[in-house]
């Protein structure tokens, strides 16, 4: 799981996303990012957290908005916010 900027807490958004790891090149699929982050400081999340729902210990990553995974996406190996490269996306219903 990473964390890359602090938030408020709001109606989180999730999302499915695939890509890949930059240095390994190890390809993922159906990765879940939540658009805010817990309710609790990064020390006391536990896989039991849950975001609007949703349990940390399934997801991947806090803190990306749908602009900023689209940005990601084209951005492809250039972009600098993540160690990975996102192919697609989809929001979870």
């Amino acid at each position: 799981m990473q964390i890359i900027k602090n938030k408020t807490m709001t109606e989180a958004k999730h999302f499915y996303v695939n890509g890949r790891l930059k240095d390994t090149k190890e390809v993922f699929k159906n990765y879940l990012i939540s658009s805010d982050f817990p309710e609790v400081t990064a020390e006391k999340i536990t896989d039991e957290t849950e975001t609007n729902g949703v349990e940390d210990k399934d997801i991947f990553m806090y803190g990306l908005s749908e602009k900023e995974i689209q940005q990601i996406i084209n951005d492809g190996d250039r972009n600098e916010i993540t160690d990975f490269v996102l192919t697609s996306y989809r929001p979870m219903k």
